[in-house]
């Protein structure tokens, strides 16, 4: 929650409740992110790409869960 410059219980708090509701996407983006990283690891070089591949999706579900919450606010 630094992009909105939160005190860390508040970041907590606010981490949690964005996540209410999309646990089992995370869930389930965070079980994929395994069989990447191995595939990453048998590459060699392809570790560096399987850890950008895998922040890189896990900053998308945070942007697309930041806009929701933005939109929902504006209503």
């Amino acid at each position: 929650m630094t992009d909105r410059k939160m005190e860390a219980t508040e970041a907590i708090r606010e981490s949690w409740r964005m996540t209410t509701g999309h646990s089992g996407k995370i869930f389930l983006m965070g079980l994929l992110a395994i069989p990447v990283f191995m595939a990453g690891m048998l590459l060699g070089i392809g570790i560096v790409l399987s850890i950008m591949w895998i922040s890189l999706a896990f900053a998308a579900i945070y942007a697309v869960v930041a806009a929701r919450d933005t939109v929902a606010e504006k209503v």
